[in-house]
């Protein structure tokens, strides 16, 4: 079993009236918290997240005046075999075990990398084509059908963030924070 996590932070705005600049400006005015503006625009979007500031999720929904709950969609997913083969092979699960443990210490170096990059690609394509056809079993529809509504969905987030980021007259001070804070991080 596992549990996927969909923000709803695009819809509850758009219900608000709200862009993702005014509801930086509420948190930082009402909590004295500085957002990273990309974090919020994450949110924004309808695919699924792994790890969320929670500070800044419940300062989200307080000045949004809802709760967590509605700040998140939750789905626990079962899978119909409960042994099914892992997503990996046992080789490249213990590989790439071994790379994530060994970057925790110490430096990769460029060829494994490159090695790490590629299993992690195939473990996110494997896992997203599992789920493709979890939900499209579970829809009752063809796996082609799923992967199109899917990018149908997609494209329509991606269309009303750009529409709204485009609307919305402090997107260049956004952008220069953003790009700010990317020279600052970027290695000397």
């Amino acid at each position: 079993m596992s549990v996927i996590v969909y923000p709803r932070l695009g819809t509850l705005l758009r219900e608000k009236q709200l862009t993702v600049a005014e509801l930086e400006r509420q948190i930082e005015s009402r909590f004295g918290l500085a957002v990273n503006p990309k974090s919020l625009y994450r949110l924004t979007q309808a695919t699924p997240v792994q790890r969320v500031d929670l500070e800044i999720a419940g300062a989200t929904a307080a000045v949004l005046e809802v709760g967590l709950d509605d700040l998140f969609t939750v789905e626990a997913v079962s899978s119909d075999d409960e042994t099914e083969a892992a997503i990996l092979g046992p080789a490249e699960s213990k590989r790439m075990s071994a790379l994530i443990e060994k970057q925790r210490c110490q430096l990769l170096v460029d060829d494994e990398w490159d090695e790490l990059e590629a299993l992690v690609a195939t473990y996110g394509r494997q896992l997203h084509e599992r789920r493709m056809q979890t939900f499209a079993h579970q829809r009752g529809v063809p796996v082609e059908q799923m992967r199109r509504e899917t990018a149908a969905a997609q494209l329509a987030e991606a269309h009303t963030w750009w529409d709204a980021f485009e609307a919305d007259p402090d997107r260049e001070r956004v952008l220069a924070k953003e790009a700010a804070a990317l020279r600052a991080a970027w290695p000397k």
